[in-house]
């Protein structure tokens, strides 16, 4: 489905509210969900959604909804040179265990702040649509993404764990973009 599970939006879209960086790319944007939710708390910021699936652009009018679309894999895309939020709201699930490793390290290396959504029980999902990206290719337990993003401030649903990650202003960032 292009659309998260609705457990505890009201606690991302406050830390959402509270980033000060220009720009956020919000990567697996599906249907524009926290572009809809957040984007009048950060109106100020140049907001970027990143979408695999092309078809979803029109279908949900994310032109309207976010400053730029990038048609793109979470995998290959190309961080914004300016600080960034970065949101991955029920993404991680879509990438095998070694894929969203390696994305997760990028994202760490180079974003201010990081928000994550993954679904903390079993929660199989195929490809949706016409979209087979929609499908599920691993599962998270709660412990396991929150060992991924260190330090991070989280929130646990029945469902749902969401994780806000932010770097420490004395960490060695590299720039992998």
């Amino acid at each position: 489905m292009p659309r998260s599970h609705p457990e505890g939006r009201d606690w991302a879209v406050d830390r959402i509210a509270a980033t000060t960086t220009p720009v956020v790319v919000d990567i697996g944007c599906g249907e524009g969900t926290y572009s809809d939710l957040a984007r009048g708390w950060r109106a100020d910021a140049h907001w970027i959604g990143v979408e695999i699936h092309a078809p979803y652009v029109d279908r949900f009018e994310l032109t309207r909804k976010y400053d730029e679309v990038v048609i793109a894999d979470a995998r290959t895309y190309s961080f914004p040179r300016e600080p960034f939020t970065l949101l991955a709201g029920d993404v991680i699930e879509h990438l095998t265990r070694p894929d969203a490793l390696a994305f997760l390290a990028r994202a760490r290396a180079a974003a201010a702040e990081i928000m994550v959504s993954v679904p903390i029980i079993d929660y199989p999902q195929h490809g949706h649509d016409g979209n087979e990206h929609e499908a599920h290719l691993d599962q998270w337990t709660f412990d396991e993404m929150a060992d991924q993003l260190p330090g991070c401030d989280t929130w646990r649903g029945d469902v749902v764990g969401r994780y806000w990650w932010t770097a420490s202003p004395t960490s060695d960032r590299t720039d992998p973009r």
